[in-house]
């Protein structure tokens, strides 16, 4: 008896590191699944590269972390390859901000929208000189009204979303981060940080 011509399960790049943690319970199915005949028998199952169309809409994959958040946005930023786009009320950490001075070394491109205010002038003025930087004023009553905006896009597919601001004080308080891989969720980000710098830029 010959062993069949191995099957594969495609796969888009950017989840390829996860699916192949649960190989061998894909190779379970598979084997389950398959029909053998008098010739052939089942081998194996392999997992390779899907390639991705513009238009495919299959990535997606959706979490929430609580803790570590920091180091979820510096590894995101890390993972760029093409662009980062942030709108952060504040952003008063020179980790992340050195994380992203890493980045656009690399070429990446670098665009931020902060709060214009005191409580955010820490680093203001260094991300207005090393970034394309928008800053927002407050407005209305007070000028209690500002920008209070938490997300990150990376790559146009990838988004970082929540209540931690890239401020110092930020890990010391309880909060969270949501992160997606999916275009037309991240889209909608898109559309309003595309809004915001052409209203404030």
């Amino acid at each position: 008896m010959h062993t069949a011509p191995c099957p594969y399960r495609c796969c888009p790049a950017p989840l390829l590191k996860e699916a192949r943690k649960f190989q061998k319970t894909f190779q379970i199915i598979a084997s389950d699944i398959y029909k053998e005949t008098d010739e052939y028998d089942f081998y194996e199952l392999r997992i390779k590269v899907k390639i991705v169309e513009s238009t495919d809409s299959l990535i997606s994959n959706h979490d929430v972390v609580f803790d570590e958040i920091k180091e979820t946005i510096i590894q995101g930023i890390r993972n760029a390859k093409y662009i980062i786009w942030a709108a952060v009320a504040w952003i008063t950490d020179e980790d992340i901000v050195n994380e992203l001075l890493n980045k656009k070394t690399e070429g990446v491109n670098i665009r931020l929208i902060t709060s214009d205010e005191s409580s955010n002038s820490y680093l203001i003025d260094t991300l207005s000189d090393k970034f394309d930087t928008v800053k927002i004023p407050c407005w209305g009553k007070n000028h209690y009204n500002r920008m209070h905006h938490k997300f990150c896009i990376i790559d146009f597919d990838y988004v970082m979303h929540g209540s931690y601001n890239w401020s110092k004080t930020a890990q010391n308080n309880e909060e969270t981060l949501s992160t997606a891989l999916d275009r037309e969720f991240v889209k909608k980000f898109l559309d309003e940080f595309v809004s915001l710098y052409k209203q404030f830029g």
